[in-house]
């Protein structure tokens, strides 16, 4: 019985210094084991947690939110100045945002042909360029709306699938376009193609089978 008491301490031991090891590096190395979106950014742009700080601002500052996927870009570095390293980044809402780095600070920051940041200044912000999921949700419940006010027989629209709906941001105007199925004065199901345009919240123009609408 006292043999297998030793070596049931002794199994006792080694689990315990099996766990307390593990616990205690990560404890003194938290940036390259925690999960959150702070410490995956700063793994990825092998940065410190000061320089991290400092990117997550610039990030806010355009509108971008630190919880992003970052991938290196090879074909990337290097494109203005020695020793830049360029990321593609994306969330739920966007791809293809370009972030520069030049030792641990941002140098710039694109999306498509668009300057965001440039030399320490935010020039725009993403929100200037695309439509969100939730706000593309609410657009799209908006026009039926209106689309149903003009049509001749309303309780039959049927619209396009979510797919079929296009929704984006040019020169400071939101542009949405899709089509509607709905019976016309004879009875008969016939499909009309739409188009919004909406300027600082307001319609101000709605095309239907290449109608003007709006007076």
């Amino acid at each position: 019985m006292k043999k297998k008491g030793c070596l049931s301490i002794g199994c006792l031991v080694i689990v315990i210094f099996f766990i307390a090891v593990p616990v205690l590096f990560i404890s003194q190395n938290p940036e390259k084991y925690n999960t959150d979106s702070k410490s995956k950014l700063i793994r990825e742009l092998d940065i410190t947690v000061e320089q991290g700080e400092g990117v997550i601002k610039t990030l806010a500052s355009v509108g971008i939110s630190e919880d992003v996927t970052i991938k290196h870009d090879k074909s990337l570095d290097n494109a203005h100045i020695e020793g830049e390293k360029g990321y593609r980044l994306s969330n739920r809402d966007v791809s293809n945002i370009i972030l520069y780095m030049n030792y641990g600070e941002v140098h710039n920051i694109r999306y498509a042909d668009n300057e965001m940041y440039k030399d320490g200044k935010v020039l725009s912000k993403i929100d200037d360029y695309i439509v969100t999921t939730s706000e593309k949700s609410e657009l799209q419940i908006r026009c039926q709306e209106s689309i149903k006010s003009v049509l001749k027989s309303p309780s039959t629209a049927k619209f396009a699938g979510v797919g079929d709906w296009k929704v984006w941001k040019e020169n400071g105007q939101t542009i949405v376009q899709s089509y509607v199925d709905s019976q016309n004065s004879l009875g008969a199901m016939t499909r009309s193609e739409f188009q919004f345009i909406i300027k600082n919240d307001n319609v101000v123009s709605l095309m239907i089978d290449g109608k003007e609408y709006m007076k």
